[in-house]
């Protein structure tokens, strides 16, 4: 079995934690944007805006060069 980093522990965390919130709010809230205006369930709105933020960061995350100098 593969062991699991702390970053993964954390995100396991965070995507229970957010389950949690989203399961606990079923209500339906009214939305103005721009001109339009509707009603949507509060777990979609939760759900958007944490997998908006997921993808972004996913974006725009940025990993080191691997080293690529020749020792002497």
């Amino acid at each position: 079995m593969k062991n699991l980093t702390i970053r993964q522990i954390i995100n396991i965390v965070l995507i229970i934690l957010t389950l949690i919130i989203v399961a606990q709010n079923l209500d339906s809230v009214r939305i103005n944007f721009l001109f339009i205006k509707f009603n949507l369930p509060l777990i979609i709105i939760i759900a958007f805006a944490f997998f908006t933020g997921f993808l972004t960061a996913k974006v725009f995350w940025t990993r080191k060069p691997k080293d690529t100098r020749i020792a002497d």
